[in-house]
Order: structure tokens, then C-alpha cells, then sequence
């Protein structure tokens, strides 16, 4: 927008904010200025409304947050289950036999939910990947692995049926190849644990990951 275009915006702001002292008009004519104005939306030759700028840039929402605290309200009246988020060191573990220090120990899933007689950890991704499926891999093949039942649930962030698809499969081999492993040292699925993966978009609750974790404790 040349000069003379800016300043019919920088008039119209002026109207519609009372030539407030703390108002730097300037700032609509590209000079320098030491206060901060809203700047006004047009649209179609009118104004539509004014947007606070922001140092950071528009903010951020974190749809894995929605679902996980959706998650945590649907499962805490159930009596008798401790949750677990987050990398705190309560929901951290390292894999028997391995050298590595406390804080390079692995997440135990964005959410953890522990009863009596089970462990249930949920991954909610938003991106492609089988880092967060293998991890649990050489835990359960040690000797120290989990006593009770361990249930592996991940849940992908998809746009559309075919987003992120052959991640999605490649998902499903690396639990076969799982099963046969610790088949052969003796854990049987899904009886002593279990693996299975569900789909949400942005702004859904995951029910179904949700009811299959509460018929799984």
C-alpha cells in the first residue's frame, strides 16, 4: 500500500480509537514510533475490526493438549487409577541394562494411566513416526519388564482417512514384528500386552482411543 493509502487507514484508526494518547499513527506510515497500535482489518473497503499485533506471532493452540485434557476428564472419576502426564520424572523410564543418564531416560506416553492389574500409555501424535511404539519394544523383552499388563495406545492427528497412511501401516508391521519377539520370550498378546492405534482431528476428543483405554484398566 503506497503512503497516501496508508494514511486513509491511519485516519480511519484515528476515528475509531479517539486519538488515544498512547496511539502512534505514525506507525501506519511506516516511521518510527515508541508505542504499539492495533492495527485495523480491512476488508471490501470497510473495517471489519482491529487485531493487537503480537511480538510472537499468532498463538499456537495444541490440539494433542485439548485431547489429552479430554482424555484426563473422561478417565478421573473412574476409582481406583493414578494418571500420569508430561516428562516429569514420575513418567520417565530407561530400559534395564542400558547406560543412560536420568534425564535421557524415555517418556512413558503423553499420558499414562495405571490401575490395579494394568498400565496403559497413550502417545498422541501429531506427526508420522514409530519412535514413540519402539521404545516400549526393549522394555518389555528385559527381564525387568512391567509386572503387570502393559497396553500401548497411540493416537495420530489426521486431516484427512489417507494422512500420514503409510506411517500408519508401517505402524501396524512394527507391531507384528513386536508380537512374534516377545512371543518368543514368553509374552503373549494380547493377553499380557497390547498394542493399537486410533485417529482424531483437530478439535475431537479421541472417544473411541478413550473407551477402548477405560474397557482396558
Amino acid at each position: 500500500m503506497d503512503k497516501d493509502g496508508w494514511g486513509g487507514v491511519a485516519q480511519l484508526a484515528a476515528r475509531r480509537l479517539g486519538r488515544r494518547k498512547d496511539v502512534c499513527i505514525r506507525a501506519l506510515l511506516l516511521r518510527p514510533c515508541r508505542w504499539r497500535l492495533p492495527v485495523p482489518f480491512v476488508g471490501r473497503g470497510r473495517s471489519v475490526g482491529l487485531v493487537e499485533p503480537s511480538d510472537s506471532g499468532p498463538s499456537r493452540v495444541s490440539y494433542e493438549r485439548v485431547a489429552v485434557d479430554a482424555a484426563i476428564a473422561e478417565l478421573e472419576p473412574i476409582t481406583g487409577i493414578k494418571i500420569f502426564r508430561g516428562q516429569g520424572g514420575s513418567n520417565r523410564f530407561s530400559v534395564p541394562g542400558w547406560t543412560t543418564a536420568s534425564n535421557q531416560a524415555f517418556q512413558f506416553g503423553d499420558l499414562r494411566v495405571d490401575s490395579p492389574r494394568t498400565t496403559v500409555v497413550v502417545e498422541y501424535e501429531s506427526a508420522a513416526g514409530v519412535t514413540n511404539l519402539v521404545k516400549y519394544w526393549p522394555l518389555l523383552r528385559s527381564e525387568q519388564r512391567p509386572t503387570k499388563r502393559f497396553v500401548i495406545v497411540h493416537v495420530f492427528q489426521v486431516a484427512s482417512p489417507g494422512d500420514y497412511l503409510s506411517h500408519r501401516l508401517l505402524w501396524d508391521f512394527v507391531v507384528e514384528r513386536m508380537t512374534a519377539d516377545l512371543l518368543a520370550r514368553g509374552l503373549q498378546r494380547p493377553l499380557q500386552w497390547e498394542a493399537r492405534s486410533f485417529t482424531y482431528r483437530r478439535g475431537e476428543t479421541a472417544s473411541d482411543a478413550i473407551e477402548f483405554i477405560r474397557t482396558n484398566l
